[in-house]
């Protein structure tokens, strides 16, 4: 009896030494480096029909049905080779907002989106108006592992790209 008790002592503490071992080895790899992922269209406009802020990654036509038919019509993605980004600035009660989508960088499961929110300066003068700023980009298809983390640069005042408007596309 008391020999055996003792066995599962080694035994318990030789897996925790091999157990503690694959972790270093694991920790002692080398991260995996950011892969700059291409922007193979982007667009945007004032047109959407989300009433909240988000950002998300769409896989298939269904995921973009929250901006709206109209827009989902006038966009042409290939959800078999690409992957939509979707950022919606939510309903903003002036013009002047826009939003647009720089790069893409992909990192093991973490895809970092940078993009540049722009918000009329206080003593701009804007249209009395309700739009749903909006902005998507397409990149080669990611894996549903893959999850956003959203890198925003906040401007003020800035007229709009012609990229931002419906219709417009980074080539």
């Amino acid at each position: 009896m008391h020999v055996s008790r003792s066995a599962s002592i080694v035994i318990v503490a030789a897996l925790s030494i091999a157990a503690g071992l694959a972790g270093c080895r694991e920790r002692e790899r080398a991260p995996e480096a950011p892969v700059p992922m291409p922007l193979l269209m982007s667009t945007g406009g004032q047109d959407g029909e989300m009433d909240r802020t988000r950002i998300f990654i769409a896989r298939r036509p269904m995921d973009l049905l929250p901006l709206g038919q109209d827009v989902l019509e006038d966009l042409d993605i290939d959800f078999d080779t690409q992957t939509a980004i979707v950022v919606s600035l939510g309903q903003r009660e002036t013009a002047g907002h826009w939003v647009r989508i720089h790069s893409a960088q992909l990192e093991n499961n973490k895809l970092y989106v940078q993009f540049t929110i722009n918000e009329p300066d206080d003593d701009q003068m804007t249209a009395q108006v309700i739009t749903h700023p909006w902005a998507v980009a397409t990149i080669p298809r990611v894996g549903d592992d893959v999850r956003i983390h959203p890198e925003p640069e906040h401007i003020s005042g800035a007229e709009a790209p012609e990229d931002v408007l419906p219709g417009g596309e980074i080539p």
